[in-house]
């Protein structure tokens, strides 16, 4: 079976907006975020690695890119993540919905493959939106 990215994407985001109405966004973020963790598991297949934590937020920014969530994804010195082009948001705002839960599935995905690659704890403790990036903060 071969399923079209785009109608998964949408599946999603109708997903994201449905849990808001029934369970409210700070219950659809720990939902989504939970989902993305798990999601990381079964996306790559291996054993937890033992890199940095800088070079394991770097490698899972590079899978976060490659599997077509991001455009990019830079760890500063302070453990800022700078976040360019989430494309979950962009197709959010191109059909119209309003779900702001669903960032937290590619939060998710993020803390899922960094924990898998560093065995570190640290996750994502806050996100703040900008018009074109997003800066999340990660102890």
């Amino acid at each position: 079976m071969n399923m079209d990215c785009e109608v998964s994407l949408k599946s999603l985001l109708f997903v994201a907006e449905g849990l808001e109405q029934l369970i409210g966004q700070h219950g659809a973020q720990a939902v989504l975020r939970s989902a993305g963790q798990h999601a990381s598991a079964n996306l790559i297949e291996m054993l937890p690695l033992t890199l940095s934590e800088d070079e394991a937020a770097r490698r899972s920014g590079m899978l976060l890119v490659e599997l077509g969530f991001l455009n990019g994804l830079e760890l500063s010195a302070a453990g800022e993540l700078y976040v360019t082009g989430n494309h979950v948001l962009e197709e959010m705002q191109n059909i119209g919905l309003d779900a702001k839960s669903v960032r937290f599935y590619v939060v998710g995905l993020f803390e899922g493959f960094f924990k898998q690659m560093s065995g570190s704890k640290k996750k994502v403790v806050s996100v703040e939106p900008g018009a074109d990036s997003e800066i999340w903060r990660l102890e």
